[in-house]
């Protein structure tokens, strides 16, 4: 495959995915390398902390101006301890304190509400994006049954050698990650025809993780084999 091809190639890459999907796809792929099957957490999606990550632990967490806040937004319109996120191994809600100038969920404003995947929470001018990461249920709906005793195909084993210098000890995670959730594949129905699909995925997942220059330097590795 010439520089060209390998260019045009890997032109659908993460940009080709909205901000939000970015972020979220980020946080899944961190929580799936810690082990993890379940998570959530709250983006920032607006204002200085733009792009920022925060986990949603388990119990309350505050959002306020007060700078002991789990969630510190220091602007004016926001109160010292302005709402309230609380979680539980069954779900999450958010909660007014009382407010001056009002929490919004989805545009309404609320003293309490439950909080689902993608709800998007507003503070004066400031909007955040509540996620919840479910790991397991994508799995079932996503992967297709298999044989435990199918061994990987021999493009694979090809995959596995190129990623591995880059992964050590993760490759057989990392790895499982992008061939079932995102191309419905397994280690043993994986073909050379995936190639490209598979390239632009680890070029994505990659550059997320580590870096752009290992995410291009692996992704054609991955294009380059026959």
């Amino acid at each position: 495959m010439t520089r060209r091809e390998i260019d045009d190639t890997l032109n659908l890459d993460k940009e080709a995915l909205d901000f939000v999907e970015q972020e979220k796809f980020q946080v899944e792929e961190k929580v799936i390398y810690s082990g993890r099957k379940k998570g959530a957490c709250i983006v920032f999606i607006t204002g200085p902390s733009r792009g920022n990550v925060v986990a949603a632990h388990k119990g309350t967490m505050t959002i306020g101006r007060d700078q002991a806040s789990d969630i510190v937004i220091n602007k004016q319109y926001v109160s010292k301890k302005h709402a309230q996120i609380i979680s539980s191994e069954d779900g999450a809600k958010i909660v007014d304190c009382k407010s001056t100038n009002g929490t919004f969920l989805n545009d309404t404003l609320i003293e309490q509400a439950e909080l689902k995947d993608r709800d998007e929470i507003k503070i004066g001018s400031v909007i955040m994006q509540y996620f919840r990461i479910d790991l397991n249920d994508a799995d079932q709906e996503r992967i297709p049954a298999v044989l435990e005793d199918q061994k990987p195909s021999a493009f694979y084993n090809k995959v596995f050698a190129e990623v591995q210098p880059f992964f050590g000890q993760m490759t057989g995670r990392f790895l499982d990650r992008q061939i079932r959730s995102h191309l419905g594949k397994s280690p043993g129905t994986l073909e050379f025809s995936d190639r490209e699909s598979l390239a632009r995925w680890l070029r994505i997942s990659a550059g997320l993780l580590m870096n752009e220059k290992i995410a291009d330097t692996l992704a054609e590795k991955i294009l380059a084999l026959e």
